[in-house]
């Protein structure tokens, strides 16, 4: 299994995770929910250059 693969499951297995921050009342569950969108797509960026 190649780095891209793993990083799809990845995205795929914080979905629901990325849903229950999305509704949490408190003031660090976006910015969690936000990394946790944006982490995985970081090295994509870096593979491509």
């Amino acid at each position: 299994m190649n780095i891209p693969n793993i990083l799809t499951l990845a995205r795929i297995a914080f979905i629901p995770l990325l849903v229950v921050l999305f509704y949490l009342p408190f003031s660090w569950s976006m910015p969690v929910a936000a990394g946790l969108l944006v982490w995985p797509r970081l090295p994509i960026g870096w593979m491509a250059i």
